[in-house]
Parts: structure tokens; sequence; C-alpha cells
């Protein structure tokens, strides 16, 4: 610290006092760094004093270094060394314990923070994602590429439904106007069916009866040609037969077996089926109809059915006259219903009137017995006079010890007259004889108040 005398007082203090935008001491500040150091050569500078140069139009604090005469300017920066540096995001596996607050931790390229209490996440690789839904997206505009479109849409190829081909309106239109645009061709012997000129939507009406396309057709029979003829591959399926006469018409299987009888398949009564049943087995059934092979069994019952029924009955009749007569003998062994045990030869039994008698005796000794209320009153009055015996008791007994005392004189005052003026033999005689004549009372008392149960 600098020091002064009380004369320079005015003067230090105006060196001190500033007025204008100049340093206090003029050597603190330079405009440039040579002229920073020329002063740190100069006798008036001081080791540790702070100056400032300006360098590169900014100023800079330094601090002089070294002997006197030869300073040198140290530029005042901070120690990094001094400095506690802190890492705000640590890669690698999150810390068990000693986890800061404020530092993200980098786990398997997730990012945590640690809030206090728990652990929050904060990011997280979302790369892998996003290239998979890339995949998809693109997966998904390469689909819809080939999707029609709802409104009017343009299906290429085969276009089905439930595995059946669907036909175009292009198609359709053309079925129906062949349909239209053609009138029927009447089949008869002047115009005969033209097996090998057959065209795709041609009509004929059967007016002759005849075989078609693999079909018996009869008159009012139409035949629809769905197919062109073809010399290479003309058949039966170039045509749809339509029979006029189908109300009532029963159909049978595909194929049929010469000679089985047909039955009805169902209940429609339009569809039939065989029987596995053919004529010549069924003749044979019926030319055998009395042959078989329990024949000689059957032969045996040569007696009508009244003739039957009646040799049943006798038979089970006199099943029941033996079964009755055991009956009536096991019967005859017991005895016969009765309204007493003597009725059944039982002699030894008490009656009901015997058995109520004993029960009133039993009755009549139980409410004679004394109850709780007496007991207790026979216990309180005999108290009294236990109490009073225990008291003459005690006195006798006392009285015996130390013999007749006069009735105004204490035991104390006797025992003080007989062995001197008391004290603490006396006190001890005293307690002696009370505790003694205390436990005969008790021993008397214990044996007075025995109760004996009464019976």
């Amino acid at each position: 610290m600098a020091s002064y005398n009380e004369n320079q007082l005015l003067t230090v203090v105006k060196a001190y006092a500033r007025s204008n935008p100049l340093p206090i001491d003029a050597s603190s500040v330079w405009d440039d760094k040579t002229s920073a150091d020329s002063y740190a050569k100069q006798a008036n500078a001081y080791a540790g004093q702070i100056i400032t140069a300006k360098v590169d139009n900014e100023y800079k604090a330094y601090i002089l270094q070294g002997e006197a005469g030869n300073y040198t300017l140290s530029p005042l920066t901070v120690d990094a060394s001094s400095i506690e540096t802190k890492e705000y995001v640590i890669v690698g596996t999150r810390p068990g314990s000693g986890q800061q607050q404020g530092v993200i931790y980098i786990d398997n390229n997730v990012g945590y923070i640690w809030n206090g209490s728990e652990w929050k996440k904060v990011f997280e690789d979302v790369s892998a994602s996003i290239t998979d839904f890339e995949d998809r997206i693109g997966q998904l505009e390469t689909d819809i590429t080939t999707k029609a479109n709802i409104a009017n849409p343009n299906f290429t190829g085969t276009v089905k439904v439930e595995g059946k081909e669907l036909a175009t309106k292009e198609y359709a239109d053309s079925i129906v106007a062949a349909a239209k645009s053609e009138a029927p061709i009447m089949i008869d012997d002047d115009h005969p069916f033209p097996s090998t000129s057959y065209k795709a939507g041609q009509k004929y009406v059967v007016a002759k009866a005849g075989e078609y396309f693999g079909q018996k057709c009869e008159i009012g029979d139409v035949i629809l040609i769905v197919k062109d003829y073809a010399a290479d591959g003309a058949g039966n399926s170039d045509a749809v037969i339509l029979q006029s006469n189908i109300d009532g018409a029963v159909t049978g299987p595909d194929s049929a077996v010469d000679g089985e009888i047909v039955v009805f398949s169902g209940a429609t009564g339009k569809v039939i089926k065989s029987s596995k049943i053919n004529m010549t087995s069924l003749n044979d059934a019926i030319s055998k109809a009395h042959t078989h092979a329990n024949k000689t069994q059957l032969d045996t019952y040569d007696k009508t059915q009244t003739e039957l029924l009646d040799t049943a009955a006798q038979d089970a009749q006199s099943k029941v006259d033996a079964l009755s007569e055991t009956l009536t003998t096991e019967i005859d062994k017991k005895a016969n219903k009765a309204t007493t045990l003597s009725g059944y030869g039982i002699t030894d039994a008490y009656t009901k009137t015997e058995i109520d008698g004993k029960l009133q005796t039993i009755n009549t000794n139980l409410n004679t017995k004394v109850d709780s209320a007496t007991v207790d009153s026979k216990i309180e009055e005999a108290k009294t006079d236990i109490l009073a015996d225990a008291a003459e008791a005690a006195s006798t007994a006392l009285e015996a010890r130390i013999g007749g005392i006069d009735g105004e004189t204490t035991i104390k005052q006797y025992i003080d007259t007989a062995i001197g003026t008391g004290g603490t033999d006396s006190a001890e005689a005293i307690a002696q004889a009370k505790a003694e004549a205390i436990q005969a009372a008790k021993d008397y008392t214990d044996a007075a108040l025995t109760i004996v149960e009464f019976s």
C-alpha cells in the first residue's frame, strides 16, 4: 500500500481524481505494445503492475514480470488447468451410480439424461426405422401401380370372381343381339338340322322329334347353338337343349345298370336313383317266398294265435300259484300287525305309564334340590356365626398364651408392666402374638367355611 504524509493528502487526492476521460496512472494505458514494452524498461515501472496495450484494435491486459529496469509483459490469461472441465455429452454405457444431471449419456445410439431420480430418454437412432419405412413405402408405390382405379378401372388379363371368369359387356351384348336379331329356325321334314353349318347364337325349334347333339329331343324343344361348327372340334357341347316338357320331369343318374329297379331319391318326386335290386333277383325271391333257412323252426308252430295265448296263460297261472304258496309259507312265519309291544310277543318292556311315573320321580327330585340362592343365603348366615366363633377362638388362644388381662388393659400395657417399659422387645412380642392369633383365626375360618356339596 502507498504511504504519504498528512500534508501531502490534498496532492494525493488530486492525483487520483479524474475530471477527463484519461487514466489516473498515465503509464497504465498504451496505444501499442511497443510503447508498453519500452515503459517496462523504465525506472518507474514496478513488478506486478498491470497495464493495457492496444493490439489489433483491441486493448489487452498485461502484468509486468521480471527484474526492475528489465520487466517483460506477460499476458493476463486464465490457467485452463485450474478450471474444472465438464463433459456435457458422454458416449458409452450409462453408469450405475454417480451420474450427473444435465449430462447427456449416449448408450447404444440412444440418448438419456438423468433428472435426479430416473433416466429419461431424449432421443434414439431411427435410421433403421426410416430405412424400413422407405422400403415399405417403395413397395406400396410399386404395388399401387399394378392396381386398378376405383373409378372407371381398366382391368387386364382374365377377370375372375370366385374362380369363375366374367363375361365382358361386349360379349354379353353380342349374345343378346344375336338372340334378338335371329328368329328361331324350324326343324321339320322340309328343313333338316344343318349338322355342319350351324353358328353360335342360332336357335332351332324342334318340329320333328329326333336325336340332336347326343340328346333325345321332342317336338317343342329348343336347340341353342353356343359355338360355331368346327370340323376338327365339333361336339355335343356346341349346343344347349332346352326341353319344353320339363314340368313334372324326372331326372336320374348319368348312368344306369340294365335290369335294376329305380326308386325316388328324396321327397321331390323328380329325382330317381338305383335300388341295386334287379328283376332277376326279385323274381327269384318271389318264387322262394316260402322257402327260408329257419323253415324247420317255423313249421313247429302248428297252433293258432288263440291256442298259443291259452297255453301261455295256463303256464303263467301255474307259476303264480307256486309263487303264492311260497309267499304264504313265509308270511305265516311273521307276526301279525299289533298296536302294543305285547302284541308282538315282547313282555319285558316298560309301559308308557311306567316310564311317565319314573320321569315324574326324577323331575320331583330335581325340583327339590337346593338352588343357588338358597346356598348363598346359607353361606351368608354361616359367615356371621363363623366370624364370631373365630374371634372367640382367637381370644381364647391369646388368653391361653398370655393369661387373663384386665378388660381396660391393652396387650402392650400388660407386656410393659410384665417385662419392663416396653420398646423393641415388647413390640416384637405383640407382633408375633398378633400374627399367631390371626393365623389361628384363619385356620379355624378355613375349616369352618369348607362347603360340602348337597346331594
